[in-house]
């Protein structure tokens, strides 16, 4: 068990702070998924005051305050922002935390993460002290990106240790190299046994490394998937992660399409991206819609729980009340 730095990017905001950028916000007429297993909110409403969420319920049953600006969303549906617990963020980007512009860097995060919907990633790749000056630039508000956790080192396919507030989470990632396929059950039953967090990772696990041959690559993701699947219906905790920057893929969208493939339900995808990783980081105010969490929203088209691809058909994302990413021009 190895233990690892941890850095947040960014505390439970205060109400009040930053007032004058966050202001009262009111989404209306969605369908809006407060967590992975409670039903949907048809006509819904989402009050946002100062970051935090107000108010959540049908239209007619939430007040919304005169002041609120008020953003029609019917046709589409709302979901908590979206973790990445598995990302290793190339010197590239780190090195524009230092040179680039807030444009810049704001596009090169959108191209990442926040385009895809992620409000929060964890960095498994580099030092905490690494990747100061790009929390600093995002915790400032003049670049749009997503909330960073340091990790400080890699997820092998053996077992790490992050500390959050809420305490430590361990987790593992899939895809363990040279098992048969009755050692990968054992070792995915071994882990959700300990209550251990399994990261899919799929698309890292199967990528091509060098000297490798595509033959062995379609064994790795083979692997991951049979551990995957065997752990998720052992009833572990699943927390998405994909290995983005390891590889040069970002798009996580095949990643789902692969979970459900395979027999991941839908609650199951939807409660790794959202509910499960946020308490295992210890961060706990994120990861459901309801009163008193930070404003970490998502909207989407689609039905994330008939079909998980929708989590794909991102819209528009806000952190903590605040628009990262806008395709709506609303």
């Amino acid at each position: 068990m190895l233990a690892l730095a941890f850095l947040s990017g960014c505390d439970r905001p205060v109400p009040g702070e930053d007032a004058e950028a966050r202001g009262v916000l009111a989404l209306e007429g969605g369908l809006i998924f407060t967590s992975a297993m409670a039903d949907p909110i048809e006509d819904g409403v989402i009050v946002i005051l100062d970051g935090v969420i107000e108010a959540v319920g049908p239209r007619g049953q939430v007040r919304i305050p005169p002041a609120a600006r008020r953003v029609p969303i019917s046709g589409l549906s709302v979901v908590p922002g979206l973790w990445n617990a598995d990302v290793g963020l190339p010197d590239q980007l780190l090195e524009m935390a230092d040179t680039a512009t807030d444009e810049e860097l704001t596009e090169a995060l959108e191209e990442r993460f926040t385009r895809h919907g992620f409000t929060t990633i964890v960095e498994t790749s580099q030092g905490a002290g690494a990747l100061t000056s790009l929390i600093e630039r995002i915790d400032r508000g003049g670049v749009a990106g997503p909330r960073i956790i340091a990790l400080g080192s890699s997820l092998p396919a053996g077992i790490e240790r992050a500390r959050g507030g809420a305490g430590p989470a361990e987790l593992a990632a899939a895809g363990s190299e040279g098992l048969g396929a009755e050692a990968v059950a054992a070792r995915a039953a071994d882990l959700a046994d300990r209550g251990i967090g399994l990261i899919p990772a799929i698309t890292r696990a199967g990528y091509p490394e060098a000297g490798a041959t595509p033959e062995e690559a379609d064994r790795r993701r083979e692997s991951a998937l049979e551990e995957v699947l065997v752990f998720h219906m052992l009833g572990g905790d699943l927390v998405f992660g994909t290995g983005s920057g390891y590889v040069p893929q970002y798009d996580p969208s095949t990643e789902y399409i692969l979970l459900d493939d395979i027999g991941v339900s839908p609650e199951g995808v939807f409660a790794a991206l959202t509910w499960i990783p946020a308490v295992r980081f210890g961060h706990d105010y994120t990861g459901l819609i309801e009163p008193g969490m930070v404003a970490d929203l998502v909207v989407i088209e689609g039905d994330p729980l008939a079909d998980p691809s929708a989590f794909s058909l991102v819209r528009w994302v806000l952190k903590e009340g605040v628009t990262v990413f806008n395709l709506l021009g609303r």
